[in-house]
């Protein structure tokens, strides 16, 4: 399948995932819709205390994750705990065992375990030996992650609002339920549901913008019409929405002491089973990117939180293989941006800042092919070459090694520095050039000599 629906689809999932969560997060302004005044205080005042909480562990978590297609699965199971310590509300370290960890498709199956941790010092991952010892990778970084922007809950809450979610613009779509209080080792915890009615939520305004917009985040470089994206999202979501099954399950389920205001479990159980038969025969490209048997997601997450507001330490290990060098970059992008999502759901260019014939690193000539290795001086690499008027040329980028981590993104200036074109994944390029999904292609006829 193509990266992009991979991607789009994926994205949708991961969002009807969260939209229980942001409900919930907004508590303090909008009461989630199903619950009383005095259930939305006791929200509030949970909310209040998680937000400035310094620290809980997760004593344990369990996952199931599952992809289904065309008779194919692949499913990842694991199991672990750890702390995770917070600053003005965002994650600033945690260390997650993962620990059997089991990925299993219908060719194979992969087992291991390790050890994810996070500190201001860097990203470090450890995965065990034959031994039993752990052996260490880590991304060593002088990210100041406190001071990196917004808290986690701020871009959450920035992001479902810059598309018109408010809480109360959601219909029938979410529910929000208490149900009876349970009592566990000793301590009564309320217990409260939040079920998502796929159909609505896909049917909603607020699915529709965000849908409109990543549609033309993933077609930027063709040109297609905003308004006409709109009404092709809104009957292709019409379609989707009145071919789910009426077993399709998004639920979150939490539970909170009232005397503690702690939030001492969470689980969420999502099955979507999707027909996209109906988008096949409009072109060859789309019917070899859709299986046609549908998609289906399955996740089982469960996690037992604990020790709010203690001190946990969580060291570098002490040897690593450091891969800085290798993925430094693409890190301090996802993880040291200012505000905003520490992730990009379309494309995403550069201003363009430095990039002029007399900055051009290096000289081409049209027909030419160079390897070698980027720069990692500076966030671009400018190439500088000469066309004539009415010429068309083609420009490729790609690892020459497929087991090289390398999503690069080409960008055309003329020699005023105005972008004239740009591509991030490379979509039906030339078979001879043995592109994959992640290079970059792009063609372009010259307007003008330069």
């Amino acid at each position: 399948m193509k990266s992009r629906l991979w991607s789009f689809i994926l994205t949708i999932i991961l969002l009807v995932a969260l939209l229980p969560a942001n409900t919930f997060t907004q508590a303090q302004n909008n009461c989630p819709p199903g619950l009383s005044g005095e259930d939305c205080d006791l929200f509030n005042n949970a909310s209040d205390f998680l937000e400035e909480a310094s620290s809980f562990n997760i004593t344990s978590y369990t996952l199931n994750f599952q992809i289904r297609s065309d008779g194919d699965t692949t499913m990842l199971q694991t199991e672990g705990a750890g702390p995770i310590l917070f600053e003005d509300g965002q994650i600033v370290g945690l260390e997650l065992s993962f620990d059997p960890a089991t990925l299993t498709t219908n060719e194979d199956e992969l087992s291991g375990g390790g050890v994810l941790r996070i500190n201001d010092e860097g990203v470090f991952l450890g995965v065990h030996e034959g031994d039993g010892e752990l052996s260490w990778s880590g991304l060593a970084s002088d990210l100041d992650i406190e001071s990196s922007g917004a808290s986690a809950e701020e871009m959450f809450n920035d992001f479902f609002e810059s598309f018109g979610f408010d809480g109360e613009n959601m219909g029938n779509a979410l529910t929000v339920s208490r149900l009876e209080d349970e009592t566990i080792d000793d301590r009564t915890v309320a217990v409260f549901v939040a079920e998502v009615d796929t159909a609505a939520f896909v049917r909603s305004p607020f699915f529709t913008e965000l849908a409109s917009q990543l549609l033309i985040g993933a077609l930027g470089d063709q040109d297609i019409d905003p308004t006409l994206a709109a009404i092709l999202v809104q009957t292709v979501l019409d379609r989707i929405a009145s071919d789910f099954q009426e077993n399709n399950i998004v639920q979150a389920t939490f539970y909170i002491d009232p005397e503690t205001l702690e939030f001492t479990y969470f689980a969420l159980f999502i099955d979507l089973n999707i027909d996209l038969s109906f988008a096949r025969g409009f072109s060859p490209d789309l019917d070899e990117a859709i299986p046609a048997g549908g998609l289906g997601i399955g996740v089982d997450l469960q996690v037992n939180i604990s020790d709010y507001n203690e001190d946990f330490e969580i060291p570098t290990p002490e040897e690593y293989n450091d891969l800085s060098e290798d993925l430094g970059g693409l890190f301090s992008e996802l993880l040291g941006g200012e505000g905003g999502l520490p992730f990009d759901l379309g494309f995403s260019p550069t201003d363009g800042t430095g990039v002029s014939a007399e900055a051009a690193e290096f000289s081409i000539s049209l027909g030419d092919t160079s390897t070698g290795t980027l720069s990692t001086e500076n966030e671009q690499d400018v190439y500088i070459f000469e066309g004539k008027a009415d010429s068309t040329i083609q420009i490729a980028v790609r690892a020459t090694d497929p087991d090289d981590f390398l999503d690069p993104i080409v960008e055309l200036y003329n020699k005023e520095g105005t972008l004239l074109d740009q591509n991030d994944d490379a979509d039906s390029p030339p078979a001879e050039l043995e592109l994959g999904y992640f290079d970059s292609y792009l063609t372009y006829t010259l307007e003008a000599d330069g």
